[in-house]
Order: structure tokens, then sequence, then C-alpha cells
């Protein structure tokens, strides 16, 4: 009895982690992509391109704002496998 469990569960174990390697992946793609873009919008605002444009200048107290969001997203995001980790886990068990 105890052995059929063992390999119903050696069985799962590497879907699960194929799973969850493949979601770190495309989390660690979102991160990069969300980071790019952050950066490619929010560095050239903080730079004074609209100061040229618009005569419009970005207050740090809005530039800090923008990082800390930006930061926020990232981890919000990474957090996300956690759950999927939690999901799998309550499954094989």
């Amino acid at each position: 009895m105890y052995r059929v469990r063992e390999l119903r569960l050696s069985k799962e174990i590497p879907q699960e982690s194929r799973a969850l390697s493949h979601a770190a992946v495309r989390s660690v793609r979102q991160n990069l992509f969300l980071a790019f873009v952050n950066n490619g919008i929010g560095v050239p605002i903080a730079a004074g391109l609209l100061y040229r444009v618009l005569g419009v200048q970005l207050s740090p107290v809005i530039a800090a704002l923008a990082m800390s969001l930006s930061s926020v997203s990232v981890v919000s995001n990474a957090l996300r496998l956690r759950r999927l980790k939690q999901e799998g886990v309550a499954r094989t068990v």
C-alpha cells in the first residue's frame, strides 16, 4: 500500500515541477516587461522630455511614487507563484 502511494506521488511531482518552472519563467518575463515599460516611460519624463515639449516638469514625489509602484507590481507578480505552488501541493496531498 505504501509503495503504491509513493509511485503515484513520484509521477505527479515532475508534472508540477514543470508547471511551476514554466510559471516562474513566465513571471520573470512579465517582470522584465513591466520594468522596461516603466523605465522606458519614466526615465525620459524624469529627465525633462516633457519640459522641452510642454513645459511640464515631473515632481520628485511623483517620480518616487512611480518607482515604488513599479516595485510593487514586480513583487505582486512574483508572489503569484506562491499561490500556484500552494495549489499544486494541495492537489498532491
